[in-house]
């Protein structure tokens, strides 16, 4: 059986499924076994979700802020909707859309700099 299960908690996501997608601007960025996918993520968008969350070693300090805006959703999106975020972006990421690929065994990501190898 298998339950889809939304949130924008990762949090509970760690302690609930076996298997995560990382969504953003409706398309899928990365999708992992969610062990593998919190013990080394791949996409840069699914890296700074990790980032942001709160710890104990970030207790009295400032969370981090992924930086910009989200996209507006009522214009199609050239490339990967992150790349004007993402501080690992290239020119070709703003125009190229980048599919899923394998990464690891059973871990898959849409970032052209992971595909590369450069990430």
């Amino acid at each position: 059986m298998a339950v889809l299960f939304i949130t924008h908690d990762l949090a509970v996501v760690a302690t609930t499924c076996n298997h995560v997608v990382v969504m953003y601007a409706g398309r899928i960025l990365e999708a992992a076994a969610t062990q593998a996918l919190f013990r080394e993520p791949r996409h840069p968008y699914t890296r700074a979700l990790i980032e942001a969350l709160p710890s104990q070693h970030t207790k009295g300090r400032d969370l981090y802020n992924i930086p910009g805006m989200p996209p507006d959703l009522a214009e199609e999106i050239e490339g990967c909707p992150f790349a004007p975020r993402c501080e690992h972006a290239l020119d070709a990421c703003r125009v190229a859309r980048c599919g899923l690929e394998e990464a690891a065994p059973g871990h898959y990501s849409a970032c052209i700099r992971v595909q590369a190898g450069e990430l």
